[in-house]
């Protein structure tokens, strides 16, 4: 099983369960995708609280889908496709030529995310990106600190000074 097959299993046990056992398993559901590492390697070794989100309960958790080989369900289409920072850099050490030009999912602290919008340029254009799409999260998901219309219009004008400070230094 890789990262993106307990990124499912960790979806769908946080859709099983409630307060903070659901937002640990969601976080680290999210947080799966960016481990550095395939879980298989660190779990063998009995390292998975080294991974970001994992503290010891999601540790047994892990271990037991990987001892009893856990069948990965198909993903809904939501999820369906996401690849995980360990496969994409196994495709790019494989194709040197190909080169990540953007980032089509992001959140800053407008919701659940850890950067300011000015943070995520910067990181952005360290990356050598054309583009990169803020997908901060709405009022109808409050657990992921979803904004309301106000707070959306305000990030909006601070999306947009951003902007504007970039293009004036092209």
């Amino acid at each position: 099983m890789d990262n993106a097959g307990v990124a499912e299993l960790l979806a769908l046990a946080s859709e099983q369960s409630e307060g903070n056992l659901q937002k640990a398993l969601r976080r680290a559901s999210r947080q799966a995708l960016t481990w550095p590492v395939e879980v298989a390697g660190l779990a063998e070794r009995h390292e998975l609280q080294w991974l970001e989100g994992v503290g010891p309960h999601l540790e047994r958790i892990i271990t037991r889908w990987l001892e009893d080989d856990e069948p990965v369900p198909t993903p809904p289409e939501s999820r369906l496709g996401f690849l995980t920072l360990t496969r994409v850099k196994d495709i790019l050490a494989r194709h040197p030529g190909l080169r990540v030009k953007g980032d089509l999912h992001s959140h800053t602290v407008w919701s659940d995310g850890g950067v300011t919008v000015a943070e995520l340029a910067a990181q952005a254009e360290a990356h050598g990106f054309s583009y990169q799409a803020i997908t901060d999260h709405s009022k109808g998901l409050k657990i992921a600190g979803g904004m309301d219309e106000d707070e959306l219009t305000r990030e909006g004008y601070e999306i947009s000074d951003v902007n504007e400070r970039y293009a004036r230094t092209d």
